[in-house]
């Protein structure tokens, strides 16, 4: 059973929200706002299973390439950046994108200090309908960053072997898309290890997560992370919902 952390750190059962099912693979749905059951427009690709986790919700699931959007931003006539996709304005639900972020450049500097990538997040806000949402998912940057500077092991491997691309910044991601004109962000880590638990990218919830989590190893250590300010080291992968 997947589980989620609220806010003042009682575990919650993330498998089911009042009128409509959710599977693992889109948990991240009962955290959102209520939201249309129109239409959601994916950017990029997302597995089987997760398409399907949508389509248990919304009517359409419809597919854009990410190369609609990346470097589709050029310099209008007052040196601006824009982007546009072929969708009339407040006409999706949700916008959904694991990959926007990783395949947005092949540095390893955070995208979001593009100018492009601020337009396309203006332009995927442009879509949506009024309380609608993004969901923006990557590799927590930080997590990565601590675990390449140490260099050992077989962590090291897979995040040499797994990820070169870009990572998902929390701090620059939330202010981007705060200048492209969302109303708020809200944002999560994600614990592979155990489930696919989500939980608060914030001291206090990540304190108590890792008080109650299970299995119970590390569990000391973890939760002194945690409590000394350094909880943004734990998670692997970490999602920002942007509400319109």
């Amino acid at each position: 059973m997947t589980t989620t952390q609220a806010a003042d750190g009682h575990l919650l059962d993330g498998s089911r929200e009042a009128g409509y099912p959710l599977t693992g693979a889109a948990n991240w749905l009962w955290l959102a706002p209520r939201v249309g059951r129109s239409r959601a427009l994916v950017i990029g690709e997302i597995p089987p299973l997760h398409k399907r986790g949508l389509s248990a919700h919304f009517k359409q699931v419809e597919n854009v390439p990410v190369a609609s959007l990346h470097y589709a931003a050029p310099l209008d006539s007052k040196a601006n950046h824009s982007a546009n996709l072929l969708y009339e304005d407040a006409s999706v639900d949700c916008v959904v994108s694991t990959d926007l972020v990783n395949a947005w450049s092949t540095s390893r500097h955070s995208p979001f200090r593009d100018p492009r990538l601020v337009a396309a997040l203006t332009e995927l806000r442009r879509l949506l309908t009024p309380g609608g949402v993004l969901f923006l998912s990557g590799p927590n940057a930080k997590w990565h960053r601590a675990l390449l500077r140490q260099g050992v092991g077989e962590w090291s491997r897979f995040v040499r072997s797994g990820h070169t691309g870009p990572s998902l910044h929390l701090g620059p991601a939330c202010n981007a898309l705060a200048r492209a004109g969302f109303s708020e962000t809200r944002a999560y880590f994600v614990e592979r290890s155990v489930g696919d638990a989500i939980v608060p990218a914030c001291r206090r919830a990540t304190m108590a997560y890792e008080r109650e989590r299970m299995p119970r190893t590390n569990v000391s250590l973890r939760a002194l992370w945690a409590a000394g300010g350094l909880y943004e080291l734990l998670y692997p992968d970490a999602f920002i919902l942007a509400i319109k």
